[in-house]
């Protein structure tokens, strides 16, 4: 079957475009400052995003839950177990054990900083790491609880 385009689609597609009952894609290729293509259609292609929440299966939405819920733990454990605040806690204990071990030249309040201000800027500068990782794993942790609470809904609906 063939279809005739009119206008602008008519002078790109110069009338060769052929519709053989499916859906039909249109790819254009900009020249230029803009790079990309352009695709006419739902494009869905018959794949799971194109299908809204309601119409997956049972095991589908199992199968997604277990995929979220692990992604959820996954951003859990890059929350808390992560370079930075493994190196903080390390820091924060070797001057907690040589304070207590009596090793710390801070008992001279004039050698005091030799050893304070070191240790404030290396835990300002992991604390600032630090808060750059849990920016980015509590936006996946968040995204993940908000799908999971959807799938468990959904199931919650069809008992």
């Amino acid at each position: 079957m063939s279809q005739d385009f009119h206008g602008d689609v008519g002078q790109v597609a110069a009338g060769n475009i052929i519709n053989r009952g499916g859906n039909t894609h249109l790819e254009l290729n900009i020249h230029g400052n803009n790079y990309g293509s352009i695709t006419v259609g739902s494009g869905s292609g018959g794949n799971e995003r194109g299908r809204q929440i309601y119409q997956w299966s049972v095991p589908e939405l199992q199968e997604a839950l277990a995929r979220y819920r692990a992604q959820w733990w996954s951003g859990f454990r890059g929350y808390w177990l992560n370079i930075p605040c493994l190196l903080m806690l390390t820091l924060l204990f070797a001057m907690a054990g040589s304070l207590f071990a009596g090793v710390l030249p801070i008992r001279d309040p004039q050698s005091m900083w030799t050893v304070i201000v070191p240790c404030m800027l290396v835990l300002l500068g992991l604390s600032y790491w630090l808060t750059r990782i849990r920016r980015i794993e509590s936006r996946v942790m968040a995204e993940s609880q908000a799908a999971v609470d959807v799938i468990r809904t959904e199931l919650r609906k069809r008992r």
